[in-house]
């Protein structure tokens, strides 16, 4: 009913008179309807009524000597008439409005949550080929079937569910873990635990497997450090009996060099800004082309920035449309020399940079001898790092003859 009254269009008014019950009489008997009618005293109301219904009106004002004052206007057709100059405009987006409620049925993306082994690219051209994915209409597709047929034809899946939010189809999947035959075979022939660099043991302590060597040993990288087997021993442990594989396990940290040089030219193209500066809004579908944008723009004399953003109806529902805002600021080149101090900073971030990857990989720099030598033009950095680095490399034990293990034993 209230979206009937607003595409009819009605006004709220107030009425001053000494004869309101009567005017309420006659607009019933003329069929002029009137709601939310708040009477202040016996003098004054406050109603509502259609606005075709307002020019009817006049007589039965003018019969009963009362006051009009309209205080609001709502509907289309007051709306139409304050922008009727600008119909144009406001058709293009009122169209635009019913084009993007129109698309919000359809789905414009998919979200795979929980995967591993299976790709997102996997499942999308599954639900491509099955006229679920990108494209389709979100009420031709019950999700529960599509559970049951993603269940059905990837047996690696145990658990699946979908719903949609927005234009967005979402899946979240739970894959079956599986022991790959690589585990079991390292399991049945047993693993030696391998130098990952060339040094000296600094620490040693063996919790599966034989020991092949001690603390203070030098070791080349690649050399067993713990065998992956144990000897089973006669009563008497003189004698063995047989061997049996095992994972090698242990913690044993190697110390060695790491020896490194690094050049920097003195010499540099220095950008110097020219104040020009250039906003574009490039709008799309496709997120991934939008990003090459700035690398197809291709000038070398300017540098770009790029922020690409999905647009969203309400803030909430995800359309199938991408907005690229790229900053373009214009600079020349000068010809430049780097200063003692600049050179200083550069070295240091290089060593930085050394020190930050050593980190990620677990790798622990204890010492450090370094020097900088400065040429005519370049400048040279070189030294020697001392690393502790723990053992996790890995490969197949090859099992040695009974005689040599007694032999290990004897020893």
């Amino acid at each position: 009913m209230n979206v009937f009254r607003f595409l009819k269009g009605y006004v709220c008014v107030f009425l001053t008179g000494d004869e309101l019950p009567r005017l309420i009489r006659i607009c019933i008997s003329r069929g002029i309807f009137l709601w939310d009618v708040v009477s202040k005293d016996a003098e004054h109301m406050q109603a509502k009524l259609y606005g075709c219904d307002v020019w009817k009106l006049h007589e039965i004002l003018h019969k009963t000597r009362t006051k009009i004052k309209i205080r609001k206007k709502i509907g289309l057709p007051f709306l139409y008439y304050k922008y009727r100059k600008k119909a144009g405009y406001v058709f293009g987006i009122s169209a635009m409005l019913l084009l993007l409620f129109y698309l919000s049925g359809f789905i414009w993306i998919i979200q795979v949550h929980g995967n591993a082994a299976i790709t997102e690219e996997t499942i999308t051209k599954y639900l491509n080929h099955n006229e679920q994915g990108i494209g389709a209409k979100k009420k031709s597709i019950d999700t529960d079937m599509l559970e049951k047929q993603l269940l059905q034809d990837f047996p690696q899946m145990i658990w699946v569910s979908a719903h949609f939010k927005g234009s967005t189809l979402h899946i979240a999947i739970k894959e079956q873990i599986e022991e790959s035959a690589a585990s079991e075979d390292q399991m049945t022939e047993g693993m030696d635990l391998l130098a990952p660099i060339d040094g000296i043991v600094d620490a040693m302590y063996v919790r599966d497997g034989t020991a092949a060597v001690k603390q203070g040993d030098a070791v080349k990288k690649g050399d067993v450090l713990i065998y992956g087997w144990i000897p089973i021993l006669n009563d008497s442990g003189d004698q063995v009996l047989q061997y049996i594989n095992k994972n090698a396990d242990g913690d044993v940290q190697i110390l060695g060099d790491y020896v490194f040089s690094y050049e920097e030219k003195l010499a540099y193209e220095k950008r110097i800004s020219t104040g020009e500066q250039r906003e574009y809004i490039i709008v799309g579908t496709n997120h991934s082309n939008l990003n090459l944008i700035p690398y197809m723009l291709g000038r070398t004399t300017h540098t770009t920035m790029t922020k690409v953003k999905q647009l969203r109806f309400g803030g909430v529902l995800p359309l199938p449309i991408y907005c690229n805002h790229l900053t373009e600021k214009s600079y020349i080149l000068q010809q430049s020399t780097h200063s003692k101090k600049e050179m200083q900073d550069i070295m240091q971030k290089h060593l930085f940079d050394l020190n930050k990857n050593f980190k990620e990989k677990g790798i622990q720099i204890v010492d450090k001898n370094v020097i900088m030598e400065y040429g005519s033009d370049s400048c040279v950095m070189q030294g020697t790092l001392i690393l502790r680095v723990s053992a996790s490399e890995k490969r197949m034990t090859e099992l040695p003859q009974i005689s040599l293990i007694k032999e290990m034993v004897n020893e």
